[in-house]
């Protein structure tokens, strides 16, 4: 009887790994997975590809350096400033508080959480030196 669970199992589970399915919007991006996820329960379920599908679309090849297609949205260029500029405020004050988080851990002497802080410092320097 366990036998046949375990096979009667195998075969849900080979069915859920071949399906991809799209969630609802979850922020400003849409949440894809090929297994259900605990975060998604609230959100519909789009639409799924099987298996088909996805490797008809991993064989796709794009070209590099190909023309923006004229129905492409664009941004004009006083807003991709604002957006930068509110990017890097975000970014400078995560900076900041990590900084603070970084003294706090060096005054208790926590190695973890000393690298962990520095790690992150690091990251966000880079981070905001890539901004234009």
């Amino acid at each position: 009887m366990k036998t046949l669970l375990f096979f009667f199992g195998l075969c849900f589970t080979t069915i859920a790994v071949a399906q991809t399915c799209s969630y609802g919007k979850v922020g400003n991006s849409v949440m894809i997975a090929n297994v259900p996820l605990q975060s998604t329960r609230n959100h519909a379920q789009g639409e799924c590809f099987g298996e088909a599908e996805a490797e008809s679309s991993k064989t796709t090849k794009f070209i590099k350096n190909s023309p923006t297609p004229t129905d492409f949205p664009k941004v004009d260029a006083a807003t991709q400033q604002q957006r930068d500029g509110t990017r890097r405020q975000i970014l400078q004050d995560e900076l900041n508080s990590e900084h603070k988080a970084l003294e706090e851990a060096q005054k208790s002497n926590k190695t973890p959480d000393i690298t962990l802080h520095q790690q992150n410092i690091n990251m966000l320097e880079k981070e905001l030196s890539s901004i234009k």
